[in-house]
């Protein structure tokens, strides 16, 4: 029904022509118009978004919205496809996404667009500090190497763990304060600190009395045993001091004296110990400390 010469739509149109003589005969013929839509549909995408990640989370629930597509002809579909390979409305990972936005006519017609999602890894690493004091004895005259467990976890991974001191160090009589800081891929950080402190030869000899008397032993055996350490810790003389530890050991292999092998093989080697702190010159042999035949029992 439209005039000639209006634009004709897309698709197939029929032109009837009619001839007509004088005489009013007619004849018809027909003519074919076919318009195809060979014109691609405009698409604009969403800005771009940077965001942190979610909690504890290596990603983010990212609302993206949606492109804007316009055509010709109306019908025009938008989808979307993420470089990721996940589906639109999943959580987006740490690092760089590309959404590709494409909308498509009617004809098969398309047109894209892209849409970058940056999720950052904002959250700093979880650092698990060992106790906030380590107390270990000391093995020879200036201290002792100390081992301990430092954990951390993080979102994405913890790619560095530094300390002041590392475990596995020889850490010196006294108190030390060890600082340590973990750090992941983004450069998020986290610190903390703890105190290792290393028992010198009194503080070991005051620990093993407070030993002997839980161990409920008779007065008979509990008292010589424990007047001998305090002698030794209250001489001034580094050589009385090994003289009264070495004779302490002795009395603790003594027959007679009613102390679980057990018992006494740690007592001994405790003493052991407290001589090397000491400096003394000489350490009880093994047999001395734990061969349970010399012990009255």
């Amino acid at each position: 029904g439209l005039a000639l010469n209006a634009p004709y739509p897309k698709g197939v149109t029929t032109i009837t022509w009619t001839a007509t003589d004088v005489d009013g005969m007619t004849a018809t013929g027909t003519q074919t118009i076919t318009v195809n839509d060979k014109e691609n549909p405009s698409i604009v995408a969403p800005d771009g978004i940077s965001t942190g990640n979610d909690l504890h989370l290596p990603s983010a629930v990212v609302s993206t919205g949606t492109a804007q597509a316009a055509d010709n002809c109306p019908d025009v579909k938008v989808s979307s496809s993420r470089s990721d390979g996940a589906a639109p409305g999943d959580p987006f990972m740490v690092g760089l996404t590309t959404i590709t936005w494409t909308a498509t006519d009617a004809s098969g017609n398309t047109a894209s667009a892209k849409q970058s999602i940056t999720v950052r890894d904002v959250e700093a690493p979880t650092l698990v500090m060992a106790d906030n004091i380590i107390t270990v004895n000391a093995t020879s005259t200036t201290g002792a190497i100390v081992t301990y467990t430092l954990n951390a976890s993080d979102n994405v991974g913890v790619t560095s763990k530094v300390c002041s001191r590392a475990s596995g160090s020889y850490f010196p009589i006294g108190e030390t304060t060890v600082t340590c800081t973990v750090a992941d891929a983004a450069g998020n950080t986290a610190s903390g600190s703890f105190v290792v402190l290393v028992l010198n030869a009194q503080a070991q000899m005051e620990n093993l009395i407070q030993y002997i008397l839980g161990l409920g032993l008779s007065e008979g055996t509990t008292n010589p045993l424990v007047n001998q350490v305090r002698a030794a810790y209250g001489d001034g003389s580094v050589g009385q001091q090994c003289n009264k530890m070495s004779d302490f050991i002795s009395m603790v292999v003594k027959k007679g004296r009613g102390i679980p092998f057990d018992n006494a093989a740690y007592m001994n080697t405790e003493a052991a110990r407290i001589m090397a702190v000491l400096g003394c010159g000489y350490a009880p042999s093994r047999t001395r400390l734990l061969d349970p035949s010399l012990l009255g029992n």
